[in-house]
């Protein structure tokens, strides 16, 4: 419910929540934990959500060279149909799992012009309307140079069969401890 002062003693952080997100302080924490090194798992959502999505675009606003990056203030994903980019940063669409669809419930989306490209490295799903839905950043995509973040922009694919969603979380479980 709340992150604690210190950070250091973690591998990495998952925020997995709905609604409210990170606050100032909280979200200020994270930044420098990330800058720091560290690895994080933050979650985004659809149109109901923007508080929660206005906190993650805080963070990567902090961590990020590309301070361009939309969270969420898109309306829902229009796309039916979610294909995970194999091509994707350090294996993540395939390490330890292939995970070729990915299957949310009314997803929120990402938006910025690095984006943009079907081929792009930081995209890790995308709606087959072209609307990225989640993505993840390494060392080179970070102001200090270290430090690891993936966003995905639904809660909801938890809800879903657990053979399909522990896949996801393996792959974005390994791919934040650098394989």
């Amino acid at each position: 419910a709340v992150v604690p002062e210190d950070l250091s003693q973690y591998s990495s952080i998952w925020e997995v929540e709905a609604y409210e997100g990170f606050d100032e302080g909280e979200s200020q924490r994270v930044a420098d934990y990330i800058l720091d090194g560290g690895s994080v798992y933050m979650t985004g959502e659809r149109p109901c959500c923007e508080q929660l999505n206005d906190s993650v675009e805080r963070v990567l606003d902090s961590v990020l060279f590309d301070e361009d990056v939309q969270v969420g203030d898109a309306g829902d994903s229009p796309s039916s149909q979610f294909l995970v980019n194999p091509e994707a940063l350090d294996d993540l669409a395939v390490n330890p799992n292939v995970i070729e669809y990915f299957h949310p419930s009314a997803p929120g989306r990402l938006q910025s012009a690095a984006l943009s490209g079907v081929s792009s490295r930081n995209v890790f799903v995308r709606g087959d309307q072209g609307d990225v839905v989640a993505a993840a950043w390494r060392d080179n995509d970070m102001l200090s140079r270290q430090g690891r973040v993936v966003v995905i922009m639904d809660i909801d694919y938890l809800g879903g069969p657990v053979e399909e969603y522990s896949q996801v979380i393996e792959n974005v479980a390994t791919y934040l401890n650098r394989g």
